[in-house]
């Protein structure tokens, strides 16, 4: 076996293989063997056709098995000996059977060449936590805690109405605009065109019609620009009850008075302001390192990342009771359209993964039993499990392994980054 490995880019390599004829024979026979064993000829049994007759009829498939046999035997040793590291299967670009020689490319992931990552100068931010931060945060809380009192006056925007409709496009009722006792809120723009506005004025016990237009570009084509008409029965309209700020409130909130609820507010804030900061700082460093460092992602791997990002969401959907399908109907959106958005996120997020693993190996970041047990006592107590039922039900599932793999991974990647820190000039 001769090769050569050239990169067409600096993701791409490309590889050259020279197989020799005797050996590219052996290949060929083998492959005519296993096809001939499970070739089915009109006029002979199973295994029992001439090689000629198998060679005609299925040469697709014996020069398939072939490449397949020659990957399986050189593809592995080519990518130990050049100590590349493939991201995708490699695709046969070019051949031929005459002189054995075959060109594959395959994606490959190059060794980051990673910038100044010591020294760095960085600019910290200052905790100002004031008392109007304070007032600002308890009337957010306040205004969580509005509950809605049913009124007799006419609805106006900002207000609840309770509500009965049922559209009708052409005189017909259409599927899906139909609903009983729904809760709407007025100036949410939940619903299309001039909906709500048509509801401002009306009193509860009213009956009336509502018109509009469907948007050109509405998610459902049978509707998609066509006017339509909904009934309307309003049961009620109700209106925010305002919550006063006083001791009373304070109390209900768990604290002893107001002043006691400001001063603990004051304390939380200052806490959450502090650990912005240092995120703040975290990032800041960790962009400065991306700027001064070099990074090559190959596509497939973003692609790879994005797909997992839109699995992950769709779980989340679902544990909502929704699924992707209604989520790209609601947002007038395409898979296309998500993917567009999450790559560039996606392809940063590697190239951070790939640099903090490089910065790990040149510090010789190491991961201990001491460290590994804290953080699984950390995960198995939010999950409020046993030890024994946590590796139970991830050894069951087959995770277990892949768990400690990605468990030492993210620990030196956060040591990784506290290298960073602990590294930088810190002003301010």
């Amino acid at each position: 076996m001769n090769y050569n490995v050239t990169m067409e880019n600096a993701t791409l390599a490309v590889i050259n293989l020279e197989v020799a004829v005797e050996d590219l024979k052996k290949f060929r026979t083998e492959a005519v063997k296993k096809v001939a064993a499970k070739a089915d000829i009109p006029g002979f049994r199973k295994g029992k056709a001439p090689i000629d007759k198998i060679e005609k009829q299925y040469a697709g498939q014996i020069t398939e098995d072939l490449i397949d046999d020659i990957v399986k035997n050189y593809y592995g040793e080519i990518l130990e000996k050049e100590n590349l590291h493939v991201v995708s299967q490699p695709g046969l670009s070019d051949m031929n059977l005459e002189t054995g020689k075959f060109e594959f490319k395959v994606e490959i992931l190059p060794k980051a060449k990673v910038g100044q990552y010591k020294g760095l100068e960085v600019e910290k931010g200052i905790v100002n936590v004031t008392s109007d931060t304070v007032d600002g945060e308890i009337e957010r809380l306040a205004k969580a805690k509005v509950e809605l009192e049913v009124v007799e006056a006419a609805a106006e925007l900002g207000d609840t109405v309770m509500l009965d409709f049922e559209g009708f496009v052409d005189g017909v009722p259409f599927e899906g605009g139909r609903a009983e006792k729904y809760e709407l809120k007025l100036g949410s723009h939940s619903f299309i065109d001039k909906f709500e506005e048509q509801i401002v004025g009306r009193k509860a016990g009213e009956e009336f019609d509502v018109n509009v237009i469907f948007p050109a570009e509405y998610h459902s084509v049978a509707l998609a620009g066509k006017p339509s008409m909904f009934k309307i029965n309003l049961h009620a309209v109700k209106k925010q009850k305002t919550v006063e700020i006083c001791d009373e409130f304070a109390v209900a909130q768990g604290f002893e008075n107001l002043a006691d609820m400001k001063t603990k507010k004051h304390e939380e804030l200052t806490t959450r302001e502090a650990n912005k900061i240092e995120k703040e700082i975290e990032e800041k460093i960790i962009q400065e390192v991306l700027k001064t460092s070099e990074v090559h992602i190959p596509q497939s791997l973003v692609q790879k990342e994005v797909e997992r990002n839109i699995r992950q969401f769709e779980q989340q959907l679902q544990m909502q009771g929704m699924n992707i399908d209604s989520y790209l109907s609601m947002t007038k959106s395409s898979k296309e359209d998500m993917f567009k958005q999450l790559a560039p996120n996606a392809e940063v997020q590697l190239k951070l993964d790939i640099l903090l693993s490089e910065i790990a190996e040149l510090e010789n970041i190491q991961v201990d039993e001491v460290d590994m047990e804290g953080e699984i006592e950390k995960i198995i107590k939010a999950y409020k499990m046993t030890r024994e039922q946590f590796e139970t039900q991830l050894k069951s599932a087959g995770n277990y392994e892949a768990f400690l793999q990605n468990l030492v991974y993210e620990r030196k990647a956060r040591k990784a980054v506290e290298c960073l820190i602990a590294n930088t000039v810190i002003k301010g």
